[in-house]
Formats: C-alpha cells, structure tokens, sequence
C-alpha cells in the first residue's frame, strides 16, 4: 500500500515523523482484523536517533505494541479492549510515556512518546475503558435479575434465619463497590427491593 492511499489526518501529529507513521500503519495494516479500523498512531521519539522506533496503534477493537526487533522483525503485541484497565500517562521534561494494566495485573508501558501523541493515546484509551466497563457492567447487573438471590444470614431471637431481600441489597451494594453499577443504578434498586418487601 503506498503512502497515497493511506489517509493521515485525525492521527499525525506535527511532532511525528510521517515516514515512521507510514511505516507503522503499512505493517499493522496486515495484521487488522476484517472491519477493524486503526484510530490513532503514536511513534517514539527519542533525543539520539533511532532508526526502528516503537509505537503504539489504537484501533477500535484493540491497542497494538509494535516493536521492530534485530534483522528486520517486528514484535506485535496487541491486547483487545476489554482487557485493559487504569491507563496512566507521565509526562517528562521531553516525552511522555503511556501505561495501561491487563486485567492480568501485567503492565504495559511505552516511552519516548511526543507529549501530544501521548496525550491522545491516553485519551482513547480511557474512552475505550469507560466503553468495556459498561459492556462488562451489563452481564452482571442482567445477572443479578435473573439468578435467585443467595442466602444471607439475619439473626433473630430464634437464631439465624435467611432473607432473599438482604441476599439481594448486599448483592447489589457489592456491584457498586466494585465499580459495576453506578450509586445512582445502586439507588434505583435498592428503592426497588425495599418495595417489594
């Protein structure tokens, strides 16, 4: 593919190189998946220079590590939305460097990056998180719904005894502190058990 038929705007910034990007996007292009589109570029740049720089390629269905290797190769480590979380950005004197954590605690990380390319990366990386984290939300909140509630002890005078409500109200406050609904869904459906009650 040559550089004429590739379209650059909305993801070069003037602080990259368009031949790196070129490069990048040449290469990764082979490796998308069908429908999958490339949203956004960001190539090292490091003071000495650095003929095979590392980048990063954002994608709407994933975020790709492209890490040319000795001889020629090229290191692609990709990781799909759904399992990345806490993307971080440090910014230095010169570059910035991006992090994002997999849903492994694993940390990936890439430095040298031009402060503005770095920012956006950051940007659609948090984007793409608050994406996932209501398509992961959704099960769990259909799930609480649909499954009978598990019993939860209450103490009376008689002993212990089980109450599908409480079962229920600790489920869902659960599911708030853990981040899967929102205070205000936790609010709507507390209201709802206790009228049922």
């Amino acid at each position: 593919m040559t550089d004429d038929a590739l379209d650059f705007d909305g993801f070069l910034e003037p602080e990259q190189d368009l031949n790196d990007a070129a490069d990048v996007i040449g290469r990764v292009q082979d490796i998308l998946l069908r429908g999958e589109t490339v949203e956004y570029v960001a190539v090292q740049k490091r003071l000495v220079h650095n003929p095979v720089p590392d980048a990063l390629v954002v994608t709407d269905k994933r975020l790709i590590l492209y890490r040319p290797q000795l001889l020629g190769r090229i290191k692609f480590e990709d990781h799909s939305w759904e399992e990345l979380h806490s993307p971080g950005l440090e910014e230095g004197l010169v570059s910035s460097t991006f992090r994002v954590r997999t849903v492994e605690d694993e940390l990936i990380s890439l430095g040298h990056l031009p402060r503005v390319p770095a920012r956006r990366v950051h940007a659609l990386a948090r984007e793409y998180e608050e994406r996932t984290r209501g398509a992961r939300r959704l099960p769990s909140v259909l799930a609480l719904d649909a499954a009978p509630p598990a019993p939860v002890r209450v103490m009376s005078r008689k002993g212990v005894k089980d109450s599908p409500a409480m079962s229920r109200l600790r489920a869902l406050k659960r599911m708030m502190d853990e981040g899967l609904i929102s205070p205000r869904e936790f609010e709507e459906r507390r209201t709802e058990i206790l009228d049922d009650i």
